[in-house]
């Protein structure tokens, strides 16, 4: 396994040079680090510790959390009826704003939902509102040398979209349509935890919420395919010339080694890109 991760992580690194040196004289956007994986393998939490990581070294960066409304709320004072009523307020809320975003200029978005349409309109409005996000999120001006982590990009969304689209096991069909679509990150990283631990976190979350939280996530049989399509997109992704790198979702040394080894290769790839774009 470490030797595996060693040859990843030289692949990586060389890619990440090698688009340094061919994006650096025009390059305008941050460097982009886009976590993968299925629901509950970590994502959130290493994306934090892989921000603090950097921030030691003296880099800008910053998370672009997607985190569920009832995690922020569980963070907080209240009763429990408080978060019952709080959190499906919130979703709803946001569903309502998605209307306004119908309109928006995010082709990205527009045919990802082509490609995967979702049955429920419900869930039209709030992936449209999602994917609108990230495309202003990914659009919006930084300085150079800024550093955005994603704890669920445009891959996360196609698998979601695709497990809901109820192509009835044509939606995998539709995966390399999405991967030519979707714009690259500088850096993907696959988050891997263990089957039953996903399963066992995501039966915990699910028993935490109300039934009326309930009516805005996935069940159970979804979030399966969801992990399928995941799996099945990482094993696609090599294939289609873009490269994947390993980390450990479950805390303990090898997660702590695995997030100084990611922070490594984002660095590589800003300095080269910093440094050739310097004006002499």
């Amino acid at each position: 396994m470490a030797e595996l991760r060693d040859h990843e992580a030289e692949h990586v690194t060389a890619v990440l040079h090698r688009r340094a040196r061919q994006d650096a004289a025009g390059r305008a956007g941050p460097v982009v680090v886009e976590l993968f994986g299925p629901a509950a393998a970590g994502k959130t939490t290493f994306a934090q510790a892989l921000r603090r990581a950097l921030e030691a070294t003296g880099h800008r960066a910053e998370v672009v959390s997607s985190a569920r409304p009832a995690e922020h709320e569980a963070s907080r004072p209240g009763s429990a009826l408080e978060r019952m009523v709080v959190a499906p307020l919130s979703r709803a809320t946001k569903i309502f704003g998605a209307v306004g975003e119908l309109r928006s200029g995010d082709p990205v978005g527009v045919g990802l939902l082509a490609l995967f349409p979702p049955r429920a309109p419900i869930v039209h409005l709030r992936s449209r509102r999602y994917l609108s996000r990230l495309h202003r999120t990914l659009s919006a001006h930084r300085a150079p040398g800024s550093i955005v982590i994603l704890d669920q990009g445009y891959l996360s969304a196609t698998c979601s979209l695709a497990a809901r689209s109820g192509r009835a096991g044509r939606a995998e069909d539709g995966l390399g349509a999405a991967l030519d679509l979707v714009p690259p990150a500088d850096l993907v990283v696959w988050v891997e935890t263990p089957r039953e631990i996903v399963q066992a976190r995501l039966r915990e979350r699910l028993a935490r919420q109300s039934a009326a939280e309930r009516l805005f996530e996935l069940d159970l049989a979804t979030l399966a395919e969801q992990a399928r399509l995941t799996e099945s997109l990482r094993r696609l992704m090599p294939r289609r010339g873009r490269a994947v790198l390993r980390v450990e979702g479950l805390p303990g040394p090898g997660r702590d080694q695995d997030v100084l080894r990611i922070a490594a290769a984002v660095r590589a790839h800003v300095r080269p890109a910093m440094t050739e774009g310097a004006t002499p």
